[in-house]
């Protein structure tokens, strides 16, 4: 089992668009990847320039000129990944500055359009844990909903990292403890920190999107160094998940990872899809179960120790 847990698709007509469903199944059909995770986009007002300065609305718009990133709306999601439901998976995106009902578009999200997730960007100008996102929150609790969230990097300088540092993941586990919560990216470069909201919060994962992509930027040994950081904690080889942050090259990532000494053959099965399956398909009951096992075997694990 492969899944690719992080997708993005263009409209037609931007740089980046690939093409139709039918040539991402084609694609995933070559690369040997059973499933992909389709991401929604909402920035809330962040590329309207609203309440920004000049400059700051001068810069949105030349990016998004260059094919940065646009909204999509939940129901293109849908759109896209209806015709392949066994192999395409939406998620769809919401803002507390969009210009809807939050609860009502979850509603519409979940019951009309089937998404058993949701993809947040926090760098375009809320914290995770914003007040306003709590009766969404609530409601993913009961249903089991995955929360995926963008943290750390950015590919716009129109944006602002300081919403998304791990840290403020720890106060968002601890108000919503049966809350499926994934980190994207692990919060690069704030690598170290995000290992330790997941350790310390059991319903938080880590999904290793992009890192290839910072690698090959930067020359150094990201993918190597973050994986190996992540594998090395105690019980997050349960807590990790693949995904490319397409139209990045899924095809090297995949080889990276499947070639990757410093990875078990135990770890590579859960980290490329095993993980990132059960997490979205775990029951309430199921879930509750892992957030209960997971310190009692750390528990163990200490009671065990001798010097």
């Amino acid at each position: 089992m492969i899944i690719d847990f992080h997708i993005h698709i263009w409209a037609k007509g931007t740089p980046f668009y690939q093409g139709t469903p039918e040539d991402y199944v084609k694609k995933m059909d070559q690369l040997g990847i059973d499933k992909m995770v389709i991401l929604g986009v909402d920035h809330g007002k962040h590329d309207t320039g609203y309440n920004r300065r000049p400059s700051q609305a001068r810069l949105g718009a030349s990016e998004r000129k260059f094919g940065h990133k646009t909204n999509l709306t939940n129901k293109d999601i849908y759109d896209f990944v209806k015709g392949h439901p066994d192999r395409l998976l939406g998620f769809g995106a919401l803002h507390p500055d969009g210009d809807y009902n939050l609860e009502e578009e979850f509603d519409r999200c979940v019951n009309d359009y089937g998404f058993k997730g949701f993809k947040l960007y926090p760098l375009t100008g809320f914290y995770p844990d914003d007040e306003r996102m709590f009766p969404v929150y609530e409601k993913g609790e009961e249903l089991g909903s995955v929360f995926l969230y963008h943290t750390g990097i950015k590919d716009s300088g129109s944006m602002n990292m300081k919403y998304d540092r791990p840290i403020y993941f720890d106060n968002l586990a601890a108000e919503f403890p049966e809350l499926k919560i994934v980190m994207a990216h692990v919060a690069y470069p704030w690598v170290d920190e995000a290992i330790q909201v997941a350790f310390c919060n059991a319903n938080v994962f880590l999904e290793i999107s992009a890192l290839l992509t910072i690698e090959l930027f930067t020359g150094t040994p990201v993918v190597k160094d973050t994986v190996t950081k992540i594998l090395k904690c105690a019980m997050l080889n349960q807590k990790i998940i693949f995904g490319s942050d397409g139209p990045r090259p899924t095809k090297k990532y995949l080889e990276t990872i499947k070639e990757a000494d410093y990875i078990s053959p135990e770890d590579k099965k859960k980290l490329l899809g095993d993980n990132a399956d059960w997490l979205i398909k775990a029951s309430n009951e199921q879930f509750r179960d892992f957030l209960v096992s997971l310190p009692l075997s750390l528990g163990s694990r200490t009671a065990a120790y001798t010097e």
